[in-house]
């Protein structure tokens, strides 16, 4: 009796340990399988996230027709998605859920960008058709400041578009 007991025990832990070894392998590899296709989509936002940051560094350095090229640039490849998900919004995204419109975040700010290197290169009228664009299509873009908030590129070219109403004229 004793050893049946002593067997089964044994059995017992047996299985445990395969069992909590089975779990601890699996769950360990089950995270992977997701986190490898977010990634890939990752990838597109870190891109489009590194584009963005090169487009103020070039603002910043004074190279207006190099920024302008290179929103241009940028945005040619992911402006049709950014205009449907933009389109698709009624309201600002809920506090938490503004990353979820990444795309229609990063291509309000570079066309505010854009805006702010027409304004410095003099070039009035491509700025405020430039500022235009950014509050008729991206009405609802925020943009993330180092600093730690989140900010409105459509209702910052509202504000300056309106603030020079002799230019727009």
């Amino acid at each position: 009796m004793k050893w049946m007991l002593r067997e089964g025990v044994r059995m017992f832990n047996h299985d445990l340990r395969r069992d909590f070894l089975r779990a601890t392998v699996l769950g360990c590899l089950m995270p992977l399988i997701p986190v490898r296709v977010a990634l890939a989509a990752g990838e597109a936002e870190d891109r489009l996230t590194g584009d963005l940051r090169r487009a103020w560094e070039l603002l910043a350095a004074g190279d207006q027709e190099a920024t302008v090229k290179f929103v241009d640039h940028s945005l040619g490849t992911f402006q049709a998605e950014a205009q449907d998900q933009a389109r698709a919004m009624t309201g600002f995204a809920a506090a938490g859920k503004e990353l979820e419109f990444h795309k229609v975040n990063i291509a309000g700010t570079l066309h505010y960008i854009r805006a702010l290197a027409f304004q410095r290169a003099g070039k009035r009228d491509e700025w405020l058709t430039a500022l235009r664009k950014v509050w008729t299509e991206y009405p609802f873009s925020r943009a993330w400041d180092p600093k730690g908030w989140f900010w409105k590129p459509g209702q910052a070219a509202k504000k300056e578009g309106y603030i020079f109403p002799a230019a727009s004229r």
